[in-house]
């Protein structure tokens, strides 16, 4: 069996990524979107919400995608 990892808990001034690749939520729920962004920034940490407003379905892939690839690529979210 492998061995249980588990990942480092995230200091005072990491920066969290908010990305939402299958539902839309920052449409669908906008003050919840802002009520965890306010809640985590309050405990000290930085928030970078990826999102970009659709406007089909090719934009929608392409917006998607983007995003995902910028969370991951940026060296500041932890």
């Amino acid at each position: 069996m492998t061995p249980l990892v588990l990942a480092p808990a995230l200091k005072p001034g990491s920066t969290i990524a908010f990305v939402s690749l299958s539902a839309r939520l920052n449409n669908v729920f906008p003050a919840a979107i802002s009520r965890a962004s306010d809640l985590l920034t309050n405990r000290g940490f930085k928030v970078r919400v990826f999102f970009n407003n659709d406007s089909g379905l090719r934009s929608s892939i392409d917006n998607r995608m983007s995003e995902f690839r910028a969370a991951f690529l940026d060296p500041e979210i932890s």
